[in-house]
């Protein structure tokens, strides 16, 4: 299983303390949510790591910041997870082949 670490930054709060998360999954529906980083002001950078992930899985997220002036959505963005790769090993004189998977 792999993991990632989201980061983001409140740039504007629109004058009064905003919570901030991020929306994640593996498609634009996301799905998951972040726990909460309460009362960010603008500048305030926050990061959140999500653990689980499925090799070579496309996984989507953006950043949320709400407060009593409304909600505001970061872009979509994405990335992959590394995939699973095989090395292969020769073994003695009988040539046997054992294959190992290793985390690319």
């Amino acid at each position: 299983m792999a993991q990632a670490t989201l980061n983001g930054v409140l740039e504007n709060d629109g004058g009064e303390p905003a919570d901030c998360w991020f929306d994640w999954g593996a498609s634009t529906s996301y799905g998951m949510k972040t726990p909460v980083h309460p009362r960010l002001t603008t500048g305030t950078a926050f990061a959140d790591t999500i653990t689980g992930l499925g090799n070579g899985v496309e996984y989507h997220f953006r950043a949320v910041a709400v407060n009593s002036r409304g909600t505001a959505y970061g872009r979509d963005l994405s990335f992959v997870t590394p995939g699973l790769s095989y090395m292969m090993t020769l073994v003695d004189e009988d040539l046997m082949m054992r294959a190992a998977r290793v985390l690319s």
